[in-house]
């Protein structure tokens, strides 16, 4: 047999990496190297619509619940779920961390540096992630070492710089092609509307300065003096906006403010609105505009746009669960453990349960039988609630209990045996005083045949009357009863034979039926 021959890859990405400067990609040089990153500051920071944008973006992946998982049933898979988090949530603050991760959303790239070191857990000594240290992205030089491996260079603030290795970095990039670990800003889309808004806030600004004041007019009259002049036109040039501003008018002078005729100049007001709704609409929270500034839209419209943004956090919280599963999670376990299935860090869905929505289908899925409510299944609801946990000693029995009255096939398996008919009768044989179950004639297959009963309109038949001694109407009737409920729905229900012939009522069926 041949040997098999190592995977080559025969070309590369594309991307152009000049002694590990990442150059080409982008074809607006004002948006290369340093000053896309002086741009992004400026817009992040001065700008309130992408704050507020970004806000909206990043909170609901900082807020969502993050847990480990085992990556199997075995003893040490437990330990090394419980190392993972003893390590997020006791060494590390993972919400403290976690505001950096998402800067990548702005930046294009996030870039953190690794610490390990040891600590004891629960008496064992573990290598476990200390720290993990943030590298401001206007630091980054170069994206491979300074001898050509793979890692990065960071600039130090004493103006020196340093080589950290790839395998103490975590990456996280925004939309990356190829290997341009620089990513896509999600500003970059946004930059042509943020640049036109920003230069409009300068023309209203210029247009509020020279039209608020406006010019002064002088009219000299004929016989005027050159003192009279000269004393008018000083005091036009000295004519400011404050509350003892004035001018004494010598006789025959006309001194007014010019009409600037503001009302012909443009408004940039509307253009800033719609620059403003698209730089949200880039980021896909344009909800949050919805009634500002005479815009219009239904509260139906904002849960759909909510969706879409709810759907890109969960994929972006997912990128960095898994990147630090591949990075963080697989150091920490290789360092402490032998394993194959290494435990996962994941993320809880990121959307919120409609809780009208929640308890309709419950509701109807229960109704049909399609669904089994269990105590997980509460623990659910109560979550969606924010109610507390069901206390254990409160937990109730959900486990599904067959009774031969409904199992009919299994019956009839045993109906036949005189051995498994006495188990049966000694097992139900009970002191029969006061009975309270409950039976419906759902229970009974056939029950109606024949009758020219319709089954669809049901409805119940009620006996004021007081607890019937059954052994006295029924022969062997104690063998015959259907053993009673414990949950303590009614007062009084019914009790019926196992076979559907014979059926006495004394109080109200649970589902009204007969």
């Amino acid at each position: 047999m041949a040997a098999r021959k190592k995977p080559l890859e025969l070309n590369v990405s594309g991307i152009q990496i000049f002694n590990g400067v990442i150059t080409g990609d982008e074809y607006r040089p004002e948006l290369r190297g340093r000053q896309l990153m002086r741009t992004i500051e400026e817009m992040r920071r001065g700008d309130a619509t992408v704050h507020a944008g970004l806000m909206a973006v990043k909170q609901p992946i900082i807020a969502a619940d993050y847990y480990a998982e085992a990556g199997g049933d075995d003893a040490v898979d437990e330990q090394a779920k419980e190392l993972i988090d003893f390590n997020f949530a006791q060494v590390l603050n993972w919400k403290a961390v976690l505001t950096k991760m998402p800067t990548m959303l702005e930046f294009g790239f996030s870039v953190a540096e690794l610490v390990f070191d040891w600590r004891n857990v629960n008496g064992t000594d573990r290598i476990v992630l200390s720290k993990i240290a943030y590298r401001k992205q206007t630091t980054i030089e170069k994206w491979t070492q300074e001898d050509g491996t793979p890692g990065i260079v960071q600039c130090k603030t004493d103006g020196t710089s340093v080589s950290i290795p790839d395998e103490k970095l975590l990456v996280l990039t925004h939309q990356q092609e190829g290997d341009n670990w620089m990513g896509v800003s999600m500003l970059r889309s946004a930059y042509q509307n943020w640049y036109f808004k920003k230069n409009f806030y300068q023309m209203e600004a210029v247009k509020h300065e020279r039209q608020a004041l406006g010019v002064v007019k002088i009219k000299f009259p004929k016989n005027a003096k050159e003192i009279d002049k000269e004393n008018a036109r000083r005091a036009a040039m000295n004519v400011r906006a404050n509350e003892q501003a004035f001018i004494k008018e010598p006789e025959g002078f006309d001194i007014n403010f010019m009409d600037m005729m503001a009302r012909t100049t443009s408004d940039p007001t509307n253009a800033i609105n719609h620059h403003d709704r698209q730089i949200l609409k880039n980021m896909a929270v344009q909800y949050i505009d919805i009634g500002s500034s005479g815009s219009s839209g239904s509260f139906a419209a904002s849960n759909d746009q909510r969706e879409l943004l709810e759907q890109q956090d969960q994929a972006i919280a997912e990128q960095i669960a898994a990147e630090i599963n591949e990075k963080v999670v697989k150091a920490i376990i290789d360092m402490n453990f032998t394993v194959t299935d290494y435990p996962k860090w994941k993320v809880d869905r990121i959307a919120k349960d409609s809780v009208e929505t929640l308890s309709d289908a419950v509701a109807k899925m229960t109704t049909a039988k399609l669904l089994t409510p269990t105590n997980e299944d509460e623990a659910h609801v109560r979550k969606v609630l924010h109610f507390p946990d069901m206390p254990e000693d409160l937990e109730v029995d959900r486990t599904i209990k067959k009774t031969e009255a409904k199992d009919k096939d299994a019956a009839d398996d045993v109906e036949g045996s005189e051995e498994a008919e006495k188990t049966k009768v000694d097992a139900s044989r009970k002191p029969v005083k006061r009975i309270a179950a409950s039976v419906s004639s759902k229970d009974f297959a056939g029950l109606h045949e024949g009758l020219g009963i319709d089954t669809k309109n049901l409805g119940c038949i009620m006996l004021n009357a007081e607890a019937l001694e059954v052994t006295k109407h029924v022969e062997d009737g104690e063998a015959d009863l259907i053993p009673p409920t414990d949950d303590g729905l009614h007062q009084r229900g019914a009790v019926a034979e196992r076979r559907a012939h014979v059926t006495l009522l004394f109080g109200l069926l649970r589902n009204g039926n007969i």
